[in-house]
């Protein structure tokens, strides 16, 4: 038999709702506050400062509304997954609809 040690572990998912794990997503939100958004919002840190237009986040979902160009915005997300060894980034993008919380934006078109 072997034993493996867990060094790092955060709870979060399902678990996170459980009585003695409440405290999971206020972690995670501190978390990604340090290691992600602290870091695109300062102009002195984050080397696309200029193109990002808007920067939203909810728990783990981001929403970044881009002035650059497409490769521009790849080499972005290549940057913010190298700031943290344990915070991946996947992203998809599109210069027309995108779906944040599952609500579809689509760009000129207006909903009242």
């Amino acid at each position: 038999k072997q034993w493996y040690q867990r060094r790092v572990a955060i709870t979060a998912g399902v678990l996170q709702w459980a009585p003695t794990n409440h405290h999971a997503c206020s972690y995670a939100d501190a978390a990604a506050d340090l290691a992600l958004d602290q870091k695109v919002m300062d102009k002195n840190v984050d080397p696309f400062y200029s193109h990002v237009d808007d920067w939203s986040r909810f728990r783990d979902d981001i929403m970044c509304m881009w002035k650059g160009s497409v490769d521009e915005l790849l080499a972005f997300n290549t940057w913010i997954n190298n700031l943290h060894p344990r915070l991946k980034f996947t992203m998809e993008y599109s210069e027309s609809t995108i779906v944040f919380l599952k609500l579809r934006l689509t760009k000129g078109v207006l909903w009242y």
